[in-house]
């Protein structure tokens, strides 16, 4: 896709690197249900 070349062209011009995350700690987590809700409260720092 030219698209998806385009931004990668753009970030390389304005020295955009990775950031890596732990796989096991996802960033974006979503609460949506009781049980997503408990789950969070489980990996929340304290």
């Amino acid at each position: 896709d030219h698209r998806a070349l385009r931004v990668r062209a753009f970030a390389a011009s304005i020295g955009a690197q990775a950031v890596p995350f732990d796989a096991a700690d996802d960033p974006f987590f979503n609460i949506n249900t009781p049980d997503d809700l408990r789950r969070a409260r489980e990996r929340a720092p304290t």
